[in-house]
């Protein structure tokens, strides 16, 4: 996580989808504040507890069809 930190640029932006790797950090706050960088987390059992059911079928609608056509996207 540190290396995707030092490698933005100022005013960069990270989004965690999901955690890979759930260990501790060591984390001074201006490596993050003096790049002004922004750092969000996604997880998606928080969305899909918030999820208006008429977007959830919009996003079943679009994604189905590139699962379908490139099975290798998906976890083995």
């Amino acid at each position: 996580m540190l290396a995707l930190i030092d490698a933005l640029e100022p005013r960069g932006q990270l989004i965690s989808y999901g955690v890979l790797d759930d260990s501790d950090i060591t984390l001074k706050a201006s490596r993050i504040l003096y790049k002004n960088m922004p750092w969000q987390g996604f997880g998606i059992d928080g969305w899909l507890d918030h999820v208006a059911p008429g977007e959830l079928a919009a996003a079943q609608r679009a994604l189905w069809p590139i699962l379908t056509n490139k099975p290798d996207l998906l976890p083995s």
